[in-house]
């Protein structure tokens, strides 16, 4: 197209209507650019599309320990607080797996310093005795996290699966959206409790891994875990509030709710069904007749 062939303004020349298409789409290219700065991570995450699958890793669980740090401060000799009793101060026992390392408090409980423990996953300064215990000052804690000093400990785990004909998941993370609990195993209603804040799971090792994670191939997820001879299963999340209902007590059936969210995908939830019988092997340290079933993908 030449410009002599364009119906000019009065007075307008060839090189003033040059001037203007040069500063149209110089104007256009600068839009472009500031768009694409702003929204470079949204443009990228709606081209790279990631797709994900949940699957339970191991329905038997991983038995492991948590090992005792010494004691920091001595104490007067007193007895070790079983779960369901209270006691006085003292200082730890010898660790085995069917004790507690000292006076140890847990979310929902009463109670003050226990012995000192080695850092096992997220949790509590210091301060850890099984629910419905109460206790009073030992041996003063490490900073650090909760744990059982010496106690078999047996964990439960979820695949998070990243479908490899799609990009790499970024910022995944897990939390606990919603429970729902049959009070009796031959019930036909769940009761569904509402979560106002969900907390967040752990990716494991939850020792150094942050909650937000990038998923190349596939990554694990901490789900709960069952401390030697205490009554109830533990999900492994954070934060624990005070009224916390989601722990699975025997002859109770639970209906966990997980939401997995990511920068490039659509926001899933599963459902994840436990029952135990309140049952324990005392040569394994393992529970027995604990029941976790696949994650069901929750359609929506």
């Amino acid at each position: 197209m030449c410009f002599q062939c364009l119906p000019y303004p009065d007075g307008m020349s060839d090189t003033d209507l040059s001037t203007i298409i040069i500063g149209v789409l110089t104007a256009l290219g600068t839009i472009g650019a500031v768009v694409a700065a702003v929204f470079h991570n949204s443009i990228d995450n709606y081209f790279n599309r990631a797709r994900i699958e949940v699957k339970l890793a191991d329905p038997d669980g991983e038995l492991t320990s948590w090992t005792p740090i010494p004691p920091i401060v001595p104490a007067s000799p007193g007895p070790a607080i079983p779960q369901g009793l209270s006691g006085t101060s003292g200082t730890a026992p010898a660790s085995g797996t069917s004790g507690y390392s000292g006076p140890v408090v847990s979310p929902g409980s009463a109670g003050t310093s226990g012995t000192a423990f080695a850092s096992r996953t997220f949790g509590y300064s210091g301060n850890t005795v099984p629910p419905g215990s109460s206790g009073t000052s030992g041996n003063a804690p490490s900073s650090g996290t909760f744990g059982f000093s010496g106690s078999a400990v047996t964990y439960y785990h979820l695949r998070v699966i990243r479908d490899n004909n799609y990009a790499k998941v970024k910022e995944c993370r897990v939390s606990l959206v919603g429970l729902s609990i049959k009070r009796q195993v031959d019930g036909a209603i769940y009761d569904p409790l509402t979560l106002i804040v969900p907390p967040n799971y752990y990716w494991a090792p939850s020792e150094s891994q942050p909650q937000a994670i990038d998923i190349v191939t596939e990554r694990i997820l901490d789900f709960g875990y069952f401390v030697y001879n205490i009554d109830h299963f533990i999900p492994t999340v954070w934060p624990l509030f005070n009224n916390f209902q989601g722990y699975l007590h025997p002859n109770t059936i639970i209906k966990y709710e997980i939401e997995i969210v990511a920068e490039n995908i659509k926001p899933q939830r599963y459902y994840i069904i436990t029952h135990w019988d309140g049952t324990w092997d005392h040569i394994t340290h393992k529970p027995t007749n604990f029941s976790i079933q696949e994650p069901v993908l929750i359609k929506q």
